[in-house]
């Protein structure tokens, strides 16, 4: 009885927290849609570094081309850009 409780409550997280991920996932690509058609010089790769926030999500990321490396934060919510601030 202990398995069956433990495996239906993986089950039941495993389940809340993919939809949540999925939606942090297409705010990653909104953004590097928009990175990429208004990078201020020839970037060569976007790295993720990291996702903050709730409503209001700052996601950074490593712009990084052969003669300079920023980092790029830049803040969604609910599927719509706010704005993008380059270090």
């Amino acid at each position: 009885m202990t398995r069956i409780t433990i495996a239906a409550a993986i089950l039941a997280a495993s389940l809340v927290s993919a939809p949540a991920m999925a939606g942090v996932q297409d705010d990653v690509n909104l953004c590097i849609e928009a990175l990429e058609q208004q990078a201020p010089y020839s970037v060569t790769d976007f790295r993720f570094r990291g996702v903050s926030g709730a409503s209001v999500k700052t996601i950074t990321f490593e712009a990084r081309s052969d003669s300079e490396d920023r980092y790029v934060d830049c803040e969604v919510r609910r599927g719509r850009i706010l704005d993008i601030v380059w270090q």
